[in-house]
């Protein structure tokens, strides 16, 4: 996450928080785990996490780690893993039930240091105790853990007695030492895991192709030399962002309330094998975004518009925009019986766009048929600013596009941006891969939108369709509910679109009409004259 991003999120969460106590530390006995060494924050917590140390017991560094997640508004337990394994290998239970004891002892926290209401705890762990944070999560039930986080996570637990297999068969057969066991990878988890490698004490190719062979688990490398520094800066950010009173906030599901969307159907005619997603520009769902997805239905290809205004009106993370465009895209895959994907992005879109799809799940990549970046810029920013309405300039902690764009290499990349543009990227990716088409014209192709979108259905497989006039109604602007996070600022809509009437979504019932708007709304986002 851009430093500046990250320094937004804690002034606005200090900004609108309890006041906060002196920082609490105590040890807490436990017969289960041993002395619990306990931090607390604030006076009312968000939550509890439930830290276990890596082998060798509690060290300062650790408890350098647990301090600082307890100031982002936590009661953190610290686990010493050493003592509980041992405990475990001593008990009389047939098998390790990993989940049901960090559930006790979530409760036995919360009864402690009162929290508002019970909520399920967030588990992290570091080096063995990365291994400890997947094995619970695997045989834990959907809503026991609100999320995972894993550091230098290796396959391999210490611990003699079998592992309980819990609500998702969890597996796992004893080395040929006899003293640990090796952990096998499952097609899904409950819930998110989040797993940063930095030095993993085992073979990291064989650590990296485990986590990305899970469903819901979110892989990320961290450079740097220095241990618990090269880290701790993402996982602190990561920890400032999971909130456990948000029901499901990193479970995806059939269900994408709070992601500002609007469906653009097939007015008539055969309908392509694929769906569209369309991240707008930073003016919002506006003219340019409408009527290129406006073409693009008109020929079959039905699309998904992804309002970034209103999206990115707060800070936002790759891993966040990842979750929720995931959930959009399981949901329309199978709402709208589609098994293929193009994502397109226009200007902020395109630039948010390679970092994003570089985090989705490969069973999700896999199906993508086309990635288009309309208007491509150098830089990404994940949060709206109005200086991205009056310069162009890069600011401190955007992040390079091209290496993002890189990683893309397995996937067809469509390039378009106007010949007038003068800071444009396309021209730049050639020498990767990505497929370049200059058209005339400016930041909005000299507004020939049936032009960009041909471009669009030129790179797909031909297919039969009969052409319909589409309607020029506007559409109904705005979520179908706040965002899980905030209530957006919503955007003033232009008073014409060569499109047809839009339908924020309503994922219980996809076929009913769109609720009608809250008597009280947030106050508008100012809109330029020419948005980007």
């Amino acid at each position: 996450m851009p430093k500046w991003s990250l320094m937004l999120g804690l002034v606005a969460a200090i900004a609108g928080a309890p006041v906060w106590a002196e920082l609490v530390e105590e040890t807490l006995d436990e017969p289960g785990f041993g002395k619990l060494a306990i931090y607390q924050g604030s006076d009312e917590p968000k939550g509890v996490a439930l830290l276990a140390a890596g082998s060798g017991g509690w060290k300062p560094e650790m408890a350098a780690v647990a301090r600082e997640i307890a100031k982002l508004d936590y009661v953190v337990a610290g686990i010493n893993l050493d003592d509980y394994v041992a405990r475990l290998d001593r008990s009389e239970a047939t098998c390790a039930d990993l989940a049901g004891d960090l559930d006790r002892l979530n409760r036995l926290i919360e009864q402690r240091y009162p929290i508002a209401t019970h909520q399920p705890p967030i588990l992290v762990g570091v080096g063995a105790g990365a291994a400890l944070t997947y094995a619970a999560l695997v045989q834990a039930s959907n809503d026991r853990f609100h999320a995972g986080v894993s550091v230098d996570f290796c396959p391999e637990l210490a611990l003699h007695k079998p592992l309980c297999q819990g609500a998702n068969n969890l597996d796992g057969a004893k080395v040929t030492d006899n003293k640990s066991l090796s952990l096998l990878p499952v097609a899904r988890l409950p819930t998110t895991w989040f797993v940063f490698q930095n030095r993993p004490t085992c073979d990291a190719a064989i650590a990296s192709q485990f986590v990305k062979s899970v469903q819901l688990a979110r892989w990320s490398e961290v450079a740097g030399t220095e241990g618990v520094k090269s880290w701790l800066p993402q996982v602190t950010a990561l920890m400032q962002w999971l909130d456990p009173s948000i029901v499901r906030q990193v479970q995806p599901d059939a269900n994408v309330v709070g992601v500002p969307l609007t469906e653009v159907p097939v007015p008539a005619g055969a309908e392509r094998p694929q769906l569209a997603v369309m991240l707008s520009g930073d003016g919002g769902w506006a003219l340019l975004d409408r009527a290129v997805t406006a073409e693009l239905a008109k020929n079959g290809l039905p699309t998904i518009g992804w309002d970034s205004l209103s999206y990115f009106w707060k800070a936002r993370q790759p891993d966040e925009v990842a979750l929720d465009l995931e959930r959009a895209l399981r949901y329309y895959l199978a709402s709208w019986k589609k098994e293929r994907i193009v994502l397109i992005g226009y200007s902020f879109g395109a630039d948010v766009l390679p970092a994003v799809i570089n985090r989705l799940p490969q069973s999700l990549r896999e199906k993508i048929e086309l990635v288009v970046f309309l208007g491509l810029s150098t830089h990404a920013a994940f949060e709206f600013n109005l200086r991205n309405w009056i310069s162009d300039a890069p600011a401190a902690g955007d992040q390079p596009v091209r290496p993002e764009v890189e990683k893309l290499k397995e996937l067809k990349r469509l390039c378009i941006y106007g010949t007038e543009e003068d800071d444009a990227l396309c021209p730049k990716l050639a020498d990767i891969g990505v497929i370049t088409n200059p058209m005339p014209g400016d930041h909005h192709f000299d507004e020939d939108y049936p032009g960009v979108a041909k471009r669009i259905l030129d790179q797909l497989p031909t297919v039969k369709t009969v052409q319909a006039p589409v309607a020029a109604a506007a559409p109904t602007p705005g979520p179908v509910g706040p965002p899980p996070f905030m209530q957006p600022n919503q955007p003033t809509q232009p008073t014409q679109a060569p499109q047809p009437t839009s339908q924020p979504i309503q994922p219980a019932q996809p076929a009913q009409p769109a609720q009608p708007a809250q008597p009280t709304q947030p106050a508008q986002a100012p809109q330029p004259p020419t948005p980007r």
